[in-house]
């Protein structure tokens, strides 16, 4: 319990260096653009960007190009906008366009924070890989206290393995679907219990690196010979490491 305490103080004040690439710049032409900002006046912007090669590369284009930009901060908050009284597209528009480009962490950790007071531990750690990070492998670990001991079916300790399929990855959140096959041992079952639900995961993000994490699955267990359904959920605080890749979405 002390090196959980360690390692959940060390994820939560870890900072990021790498660019955030949650600004926007706005053409004339109508594109629109995700970037970097590093430095702007009057006349020029220089900024960081993903080509289409997933390179990321610095560039710069002259202010009368572009018809706005906004710039925000690690924690997306609004730092600046160019045509404050408006224009013909709204920070709430911009919002709701697909990104250009995201970060994405290689590790990430959960742990739901309401069961600790019930002397629990429920956690999920999750390790993506891929061109577009589609792909991850994802663990969750569960011991349920004496509380639960003769309560079905969240007794005794979860352990479980599966893939994850993330198809969508946003500024705010990304969604996915995972499969995994979760042995449960506890003393009402002789042998382990196996339930195999099929999940899906919700990541919220509130800066780049705290967020909470929401999934819930459904599924058949099977215990003892006999076959029935459970539904198992997890909502916990998100942890993203340090070490992430940044691409070109292609959403559009």
């Amino acid at each position: 319990m002390r090196q959980l305490v360690l390692l959940i103080l060390f994820l939560t004040y870890y900072n990021v260096g790498n660019a955030q690439f949650n600004d926007t710049l706005i053409y004339k032409s109508g594109m629109i653009k995700v970037v970097d900002v590093t430095k702007y006046n009057d006349d020029k912007i220089n900024f960081v960007h993903i080509n289409s090669k997933d390179k990321e590369v610095a560039s710069s284009v002259s202010t009368n190009k572009l018809k706005k930009f906004v710039i925000y901060d690690e924690n997306n908050d609004l730092v600046y906008n160019s045509s404050p009284s408006g224009g013909q597209m709204s920070d709430h528009d911009i919002q709701r366009k697909y990104p250009d480009t995201v970060s994405v962490s290689k590790h990430q950790f959960s742990i739901n924070p309401l069961a600790i007071p019930l002397l629990s531990l429920n956690t999920r750690y999750t390790y993506t890989f891929g061109e577009k990070m589609l792909f991850s492998s994802i663990t969750r670990f569960t011991i349920a206290s004496l509380f639960f001991e003769n309560t079905e079916p969240f007794s005794g300790v979860w352990l479980g393995t599966g893939l994850k399929i993330t198809p969508y990855y946003g500024k705010k959140f990304s969604f996915g679907m995972d499969i995994m096959p979760i042995f449960v041992f506890n003393e009402s079952s002789i042998d382990p219990i196996v339930i195999i639900p099929l999940t899906a995961d919700f990541d919220l993000f509130f800066n780049d690196r705290i967020g909470a994490t929401i999934d819930f699955g459904f599924g058949p267990r099977f215990s003892d010979g006999q076959q029935d359904y459970v539904v198992r959920g997890h909502i916990g605080v998100l942890w993203q490491f340090k070490n992430k890749k940044t691409f070109a979405t292609k959403y559009r």
